[in-house]
């Protein structure tokens, strides 16, 4: 079982696999922060459709996959967090745009049972937080700022 904290939230996400084995690894893993955008790159992208958080049965968290499941998100009232499975990498993001990031096996952790995709040129909102889905990756941005995470690494982003 994986506990992580984030500010006064707590997410507690427990692995799904079908392994029977079970082995313990140390991966290392770094973590950074940073304060707001240091350089953001601007494209002509397909129109954004909002829809409403794909998330079964809560009210108060907002919980998803990117179309190819590489990407999982989740959108509690006050912090996001989304996650690559390749390459082992997560950031978090505070209401106020900004973020850390974490990379390595000990970043990633499980979404929870049933979550949903939210399809391509699709974004989602809760409380402050909006996600957007592209097939370049999911940008996530708080207050005007926030990033982008896909298999390329994670980069500061602007909504």
């Amino acid at each position: 079982m994986v506990v992580l904290t984030l500010g006064l939230t707590v997410l507690v996400l427990a692995a799904c696999g079908s392994s029977s084995s079970s082995s313990t690894t140390t991966a290392p893993s770094t973590s950074s922060s940073t304060a707001g955008p240091t350089t953001s790159t601007t494209t002509t992208t397909a129109p954004v459709t909002s829809v409403p958080c794909p998330s079964a049965g809560s009210s108060t968290v907002c919980e998803f996959y990117s179309p190819t499941r590489n990407i999982s998100c989740e959108i509690d009232p006050n912090v996001e967090l989304c996650l690559t499975v390749q390459p082992p990498q997560s950031a978090t993001l505070a209401a106020d745009g900004t973020y850390t990031t974490c990379t390595g096996e000990n970043c990633l952790s499980n979404a929870g049972v049933g979550t949903r995709s939210l399809a391509y040129d699709t974004s989602t909102t809760n409380g402050t937080f909006i996600c957007v889905s592209r097939q370049t990756g999911m940008t996530c941005t708080a207050a005007g700022r926030g990033y982008t995470i896909s298999t390329s690494g994670i980069q500061a982003a602007t909504a």
